[in-house]
């Protein structure tokens, strides 16, 4: 069962964080916290929940993770698409301008409730002017089973449940950090629902959170690599991980 779970862990990241078009390659890790999880199981975190915002369109937030810049979001009281824990506000981005998430200091871990997920629902992970990872939701949502489907807060369970709920971690590792992230939603007939922002200084070697099934795995690096080996290549992580910088 651990190795299986990782595995898919390690599905995820692979198909899912897409190799960038700069030119320094990213060493980036997505694991998924277990079904009905609202917030990041990683210590040592400085979350933002957007309950102490105004609720209404919004230009500008700053917030206790970074600045977020947007001509197309707003602050929502949380509803059956969104507000972990069903109570207090989220953040939601309806359009197909870009909201920009720039952190005060370089970060190797990231992660947010994505609710009431979407396929059009992406986002793309930067290291100043360089694409570190596009991320894919139509892989993403085929990834996560049934137990992610509906609302699991107390106020709103099991309503809209033809989409799915997660908390999603990503990590750099071997020293990668990024500085800015850019959420998009280009269908305008939906929306992306976020919430729980955390972030940690710190970088880390392992993924936190657990594989797909909610079994519980924190691998160590050299295992990581060997029980992934030929999936991490044919989907081209591995290059990631093993690629050279140019000089």
């Amino acid at each position: 069962m651990r190795m299986a779970s990782l595995r898919m862990q390690l599905g995820i990241a692979s198909v899912v964080l897409g190799l960038g078009t700069g030119t320094a390659y990213a060493d980036l890790v997505l694991s998924v916290e277990p079904p009905k999880a609202q917030q990041t199981s990683v210590a040592d975190v400085t979350t933002e929940d957007f309950d102490g915002f105004e609720t209404g369109w919004q230009s500008s937030l700053t917030t206790a993770v970074g600045t977020i810049t947007s001509d197309s979001m707003f602050v929502r009281t949380a509803d059956q698409y969104g507000g972990a824990g069903g109570v207090g506000k989220y953040l939601a981005v309806a359009g197909d301008a870009p909201t920009t998430l720039t952190f005060n200091t370089a970060q190797s871990f990231f992660g947010f409730w994505w609710s009431a997920a979407d396929p059009t629902n992406a986002f793309a992970i930067y290291s100043g002017s360089t694409l570190l990872a596009s991320f894919n939701p139509t892989t993403a949502l085929g990834a996560l089973d049934y137990h992610y489907k509906g609302n699991p807060t107390d106020d709103f369970s099991g309503q809209d449940y033809g989409e799915k709920f997660a908390y999603l971690d990503f990590t750099g590792t071997d020293g990668t950090t990024f500085d800015r992230i850019v959420f998009m939603n280009p269908n305008g007939g939906s929306r992306l629902e976020l919430d729980n922002f955390s972030i940690r200084a710190e970088a880390l070697e392992t993924p936190p959170g657990t594989g797909i099934d909610g079994v519980g795995v924190v691998p160590e690096p050299s295992s990581l690599a060997m029980a992934g080996a030929s999936m991490l290549a044919a989907c081209g992580f591995a290059a990631r991980r093993r690629g050279r910088r140019p000089a």
